[in-house]
């Protein structure tokens, strides 16, 4: 049983040059329509995830050439790893998304930090490995070709910094549902708030400078 195929690029060469002389694709029944005066071709059907498919035709003068047909059979990549702590620990629930210019991919570590991705196109790939309380890990233009099989195994290194402190009035009074903020040198904002007695802590912080600034309303 085979599915009809949407989007397949259809290209139409010259047999003599090599040159590209026209392209389609093909719409939700998989057909397509091209049109070309009397010649030697090559006609190619092309799909990320798939195998190509090519034929040679020759088209007379006042010729309709018609169930020029490819057969295109999935050929997807394969990404999987493991994702752990800078402890060796392993990591569950890290989310690993993939982005490309033609879309992407997103999946979760299990409760042994493995990960897989499977129905992958090939592609250039941004892959980009976090969650809440690591620093994250970014591997960039990450090619991966239709029908391989890669596999990433990252590292995330625990965020231990931390702020703590109390926020006041003038006359010592402690200030409970007061909003602290602290903005890192990439201007990035963490914040908690106080609790009645008007402590605070804001934790999993990398190392570095923060500027921090309390606020309340009314």
């Amino acid at each position: 049983f085979q599915n009809s195929l949407e989007s397949v690029k259809i290209y139409l060469y010259s047999s003599s040059t090599g040159v590209k002389l026209d392209s389609t694709v093909t719409d939700a029944n998989g057909n397509y329509t091209l049109g070309a005066s009397a010649g030697s071709y090559k006609l190619s059907g092309y799909k990320r995830g798939y195998t190509g498919d090519s034929v040679s035709l020759q088209l007379n003068t006042g010729q309709n050439l018609t169930n020029i047909n490819f057969t295109l059979n999935e050929n997807f990549a394969l990404l999987n790893g493991n994702v752990k702590d800078n402890a060796g620990a392993p990591l569950v629930e890290a989310i690993v998304n993939l982005t490309s210019a033609e879309g992407g991919a997103t999946t979760t570590s299990s409760t042994s930090g493995n990960y897989v991705i499977t129905r992958l196109p090939g592609d250039t790939y941004n892959i980009s490995f976090s969650k809440h309380g690591y620093s994250d890990s970014l591997i960039s233009k990450y090619i991966i070709h239709d029908g391989e099989s890669k596999t990433i195994n990252v590292i995330l290194r625990k965020l231990s910094g931390k702020i703590t402190g109390k926020i006041t009035t003038v006359t010592q009074v402690p200030v409970p549902q007061a909003t602290v903020s602290a903005k890192n040198q990439s201007n990035q904002i963490f914040s908690a708030v106080t609790d009645n007695n008007g402590n605070y802590e804001i934790s999993s912080l990398d190392l570095g400078a923060f500027t921090v600034t309390a606020n309340k309303t009314g």
